[in-house]
């Protein structure tokens, strides 16, 4: 029990790194018991459902690397759901165009009571595009 309370204490799990993972349920509920504030998901297998579920439940989550991902998984950080990100990177992501990034700079349309109407990307302090086909009319 004592080791399994070191295990879970919250400065031991500042970052986390699942790149190149096939992401199942499992990493899914350790990532959220942990509790991390940066989270690398770079070429990995997620899927829109899992990564809406998992951010939902990530509320000091500050940083976030989806790169190597596709748009149709990226697409749940338009959720209101999704943690005020002060890092993105999406760099090499797939299927993400113009309008998808309008989409994800927006103020999402589901807002619960008592939300801002702000863009989930507000206090975003760096955020990489690289390889992607975003124009700079769009940034």
């Amino acid at each position: 029990r004592t080791f399994d309370s070191w295990v879970l204490n919250p400065s031991l799990w500042y970052n986390i790194d699942l790149s190149r993972r096939n992401i199942k349920q499992a990493h899914l509920k350790g990532i959220m018991l942990r509790q991390p504030r940066s989270l690398k998901i770079a070429s990995s297998v997620i899927s829109y459902a899992q990564l809406s579920w998992l951010i939902a439940r990530l509320p000091g989550l500050r940083h976030l690397d989806l790169s190597n991902l596709s748009w149709a998984s990226i697409c749940a950080l338009c959720s209101s759901d999704c943690p005020l990100l002060r890092s993105l990177d999406l760099s090499w992501a797939t299927g993400i165009r113009d309008l998808c990034f309008r989409e994800l700079a927006s103020p999402p349309v589901n807002l619960k009571p008592g939300q801002r109407n702000i863009s989930r990307l507000s206090r975003l302090e760096r955020l990489s595009l690289t390889g992607t086909d975003i124009n700079d009319q769009s940034l």
